[in-house]
Protein backbone atom coordinates (compact mmCIF):
# COMPACT_ATOMS: atom_id res chain seq x y z
CA UNK A 1 0.00 0.00 0.00
CA UNK A 2 2.64 2.28 0.89
CA UNK A 3 4.25 1.99 -1.82
CA UNK A 4 1.37 2.61 -4.55
CA UNK A 5 0.85 5.55 -2.57
CA UNK A 6 4.49 6.68 -3.17
CA UNK A 7 4.81 5.36 -6.94
CA UNK A 8 5.52 8.67 -8.36
CA UNK A 9 8.65 9.15 -6.20
CA UNK A 10 9.67 5.21 -6.29
CA UNK A 11 9.64 6.10 -10.38
CA UNK A 12 11.47 9.04 -9.72
CA UNK A 13 14.16 7.76 -7.89
CA UNK A 14 14.58 4.99 -10.69
CA UNK A 15 15.41 7.13 -13.27
CA UNK A 16 18.21 8.73 -10.85
CA UNK A 17 21.53 7.08 -11.40
CA UNK A 18 22.81 4.53 -8.59
CA UNK A 19 25.18 7.55 -6.99
CA UNK A 20 22.42 9.54 -7.20
CA UNK A 21 19.94 7.47 -5.65
CA UNK A 22 22.77 6.50 -2.67
CA UNK A 23 23.71 10.17 -2.13
CA UNK A 24 20.28 11.24 -1.95
CA UNK A 25 19.72 7.90 0.42
CA UNK A 26 22.22 9.07 3.34
CA UNK A 27 22.22 12.97 2.77
CA UNK A 28 18.22 13.59 2.70
CA UNK A 29 16.52 10.42 3.29
CA UNK A 30 18.63 8.50 5.83
CA UNK A 31 21.26 11.16 7.26
CA UNK A 32 23.58 10.01 9.38
CA UNK A 33 26.85 11.47 11.39
CA UNK A 34 29.81 11.24 8.93
CA UNK A 35 27.73 10.30 6.13
CA UNK A 36 29.33 13.06 3.88
CA UNK A 37 32.77 12.37 4.51
CA UNK A 38 31.80 8.27 3.72
CA UNK A 39 30.80 9.58 0.50
CA UNK A 40 33.83 11.51 0.04
CA UNK A 41 36.14 8.28 0.83
CA UNK A 42 33.83 5.89 -0.93
CA UNK A 43 33.22 7.98 -4.49
CA UNK A 44 37.03 9.84 -4.06
CA UNK A 45 35.66 13.59 -3.93
CA UNK A 46 35.65 16.55 -2.06
CA UNK A 47 32.61 17.33 0.38
CA UNK A 48 31.92 20.49 -1.62
CA UNK A 49 31.19 17.80 -4.80
CA UNK A 50 29.14 16.10 -2.59
CA UNK A 51 26.63 18.58 -1.71
CA UNK A 52 26.70 20.06 -5.71
CA UNK A 53 25.94 16.14 -6.43
CA UNK A 54 23.21 16.48 -3.58
CA UNK A 55 22.03 19.55 -4.91
CA UNK A 56 21.66 18.01 -8.64
CA UNK A 57 19.95 14.94 -7.71
CA UNK A 58 17.44 16.63 -5.76
CA UNK A 59 16.73 19.62 -8.62
CA UNK A 60 16.71 16.23 -11.24
CA UNK A 61 13.78 14.46 -8.59
CA UNK A 62 11.89 17.66 -8.31
CA UNK A 63 11.88 18.06 -11.97
CA UNK A 64 10.57 14.31 -12.63
CA UNK A 65 8.22 14.88 -10.28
Amino acid sequence: RLLRQNAPLEQALARLSREEREILRRTVAQPRLGAVDRLCQELDIEPATVYRRRNKALKKLGQLL
